[in-house]
């Protein structure tokens, strides 16, 4: 029965399972979020549950006694991976990657201190939380993925957190990751992985076609996610975080096969095979050589091949 329950505590992307299968309790007034961001589209839809009275959005980490950070979602707020303010016994630094503390609007490493975390209010310690975060100018906090979230691929620096936040802002969108695969020996590629706050979905290729194009507006093109994998649901470890090496390999089918017919298609054909490490049988005249993980690099190959 769900008599006299009036709060609940669970990860975002419990409340998603809780709204999206229709069983959260009438009688919840109060729900806390925490151990992730909360996306847009989930916000708006806890707005607009009858009886919600208050949603709060909590941080912590491992080494806390308790919460150290906390925002109430509120009808104006719309702010992406906002986290609020620290509570009253936790103190928040962000350094920057000298080691002093960070001006407003800079990005550096989210530090807590005080009552809240393991050793810090008897020794005064700070503890580093592996986040990066920013100060708003309004005195609240931003998150912006972890500091280890920062990766090389083809000898250049990629932030995947860059990637996440631009798919996050299509409306499209309920929540996202990006992972760098290595499917084939000595070939990384990007792919994002989406799932949708649509009920009713376009044809699969329109629908990552048009998520290629909001990266392809604002992430610069050396970070363009090479496949884009739209999933029903998240596979999830046993403490409701992604489960990232459960992430299915992109399926290389795009469209309808067509075997190479001209001598210039079969020649060309050839060298895409030689370059991408693929059997050159299995070259369609329809694919992308990019989306078969082709690259900058490779491309500049190809063309001196050509």
């Amino acid at each position: 029965t769900d008599q006299g329950i009036s709060l609940i505590n669970t990860l975002p992307r419990g409340a998603q399972i809780l709204l999206a299968y229709k069983v959260l309790p009438p009688s919840v007034q109060v729900m806390n979020l925490v151990g992730d961001v909360v996306q847009q589209p989930l916000a708006e839809q806890l707005r607009q549950v009858p009886g919600l009275k208050r949603v709060e959005i909590i941080y912590g980490v491992m080494a806390s006694m308790g919460y150290s950070i906390h925002r109430r979602l509120t009808d104006a707020d719309d702010s992406v991976h906002c986290i609020g303010t620290a509570m009253e016994h936790t103190a928040v630094y962000i350094i920057d990657p000298s080691g002093q503390l960070a001006p407003i609007g800079a990005v550096g490493e989210l530090y807590l201190a005080g009552q809240g975390v393991a050793g810090g209010s008897s020794q005064g310690r700070r503890y580093p939380t592996g986040d990066l975060a920013r100060y708003l100018p309004d005195g609240r906090l931003q998150l912006l993925g972890r500091k280890d979230n920062q990766m090389r691929v083809r000898g250049l620096s990629i932030a995947l957190q860059e990637i996440e936040s631009e798919l996050s802002c299509c409306q499209q969108v309920m929540s996202c990751t990006v992972i760098i695969r290595e499917d084939h020996p000595g070939e990384q590629c990007l792919v994002a992985y989406v799932v949708s706050a649509q009920t009713e979905f376009q044809e699969k290729t329109q629908q990552t076609g048009a998520f290629k194009a909001v990266l392809q507006r604002h992430v610069p093109e050396h970070i363009l996610a090479s496949q884009v994998v739209l999933l029903d649901r998240w596979p999830l470890r046993i403490d409701g975080k992604i489960d990232k090496s459960a992430l299915p390999q992109p399926d290389e089918g795009k469209a309808a096969f067509l075997a190479p017919q001209s001598d210039c298609e079969i020649a060309i054909a050839g060298v895409w095979a030689m370059l991408l490490t693929q059997d050159k049988e299995s070259m369609s005249v329809n694919d992308n050589f990019f989306e078969l993980g082709g690259n900058s690099l490779l491309a500049t190959v190809l063309i001196s091949q050509i």
